[in-house]
């Protein structure tokens, strides 16, 4: 009689379990080696704000760039530490960047968007721009 107690690679937790393990794995090394925030877009007040979760970045590190249509956030980051101890030297060095580009759902004024790094979180506001009523006229047929 077959033990119940183990898995067939036939049953669907059985097939998935190595994939699983595998996945955790490469998930848990993406972050040295591919970086992208976390991103919030919210309209508020008359203005469209974006945050972004960048901790560890200080302003130097971060390129920003709007336009009437998106906002495109860039950044890289380079760190070393080294320690050295009793019979022991330790250097490690990590480095990545990102490039994210955030489209607007509305239309905005590009020209008076602001942005501030507090605590890890860059906040961009951006006004929204006033809906100009299309003008048109009927052209006659001749």
């Amino acid at each position: 009689m077959r033990d119940p107690s183990r898995r067939s690679l036939w049953r669907p937790e059985g097939w998935r379990r190595p994939f699983d393990a595998w996945f955790d794995e490469v998930v848990t090394l993406l972050p040295e080696r591919f970086m992208m925030p976390r991103v919030e877009v919210l309209e508020r007040n008359n203005e469209l704000i974006v945050r972004a979760d960048l901790p560890g970045f200080q302003r130097e590190d971060i390129n920003l760039t709007v336009t009437d249509d998106a906002l495109v956030i860039s950044a890289r980051r380079e760190s070393e530490r080294e320690e050295e101890g009793t019979g022991y030297y330790r250097s490690e060095r990590q480095f990545g960047t990102f490039h994210r580009n955030i489209s607007f759902p509305v239309a905005v004024d590009s020209s008076r968007a602001t942005a501030r790094l507090k605590d890890g979180v860059l906040e961009v506001r951006i006004p929204l721009r006033e809906q100009v009523e299309p003008t048109g006229r009927r052209i006659e047929i001749e």
